[in-house]
């Protein structure tokens, strides 16, 4: 499991990821629909991670 949060709440997990880039001045420039898809991906772990 990708998710945080053990009940998958994807909205709850795009609202802190949003606000801590804003705390610090990182802005998300998305569309609703974007947003959406971004946090279907995250939920599927479909996104590329990098490693150290």
């Amino acid at each position: 499991m990708n998710d945080p949060f053990i009940d998958g709440n994807n909205r709850t997990d795009l609202a802190v990821m949003d606000t801590f880039l804003r705390l610090n001045k990182y802005y998300l420039n998305l569309t609703n629909e974007q947003a959406y898809n971004l946090v279907l991906q995250v939920s599927k772990a479909e996104l590329i991670t990098f490693k150290k």
